[in-house]
């Protein structure tokens, strides 16, 4: 067996919201670029950016593995790094690295109760 051949994927997606959602209103734009390994983890990323107790708005469209230098409908040069788990677009991903060693859980999500740090996927 390789190195790492139990490790899953990191996928990247486009996600787009309904803006005639009140809830829409809070995030900068009706989109959002986020890696992650499925759908749901990467809504997760994004719904914990929300304040607490606000809802996610209605998502209009899922783009799964989106080529980041196709016609996105935002400056690219913009983007955070879309190879590094997390949100980059808008460019949330550079305020902290990528994990380094040893994933604990699937995401910075706050549902996760395997680490004490929101945004942290190292193991100690």
């Amino acid at each position: 067996m390789t190195k790492g051949a139990n490790m899953p994927l990191l996928r990247r997606f486009w996600i787009e919201f309904d803006r005639s959602d009140e809830a829409a209103n809070w995030w900068p734009g009706p989109w959002v670029g986020v890696t992650g390994y499925d759908e749901q983890n990467c809504l997760d990323m994004v719904a914990d950016l929300y304040p607490e107790g606000v809802a996610l708005p209605r998502v209009l469209r899922i783009i799964p593995d989106v080529v980041v230098d196709e016609n996105l409908s935002v400056n690219i040069r913009a983007l955070g790094v879309p190879v590094w788990p997390g949100i980059w677009h808008p460019a949330i991903n550079l305020r902290n690295a990528p994990p380094r060693r040893n994933w604990q859980c699937v995401g910075p999500s706050r549902r996760c109760a395997d680490h004490g740090n929101r945004g942290r996927n190292l193991k100690s």
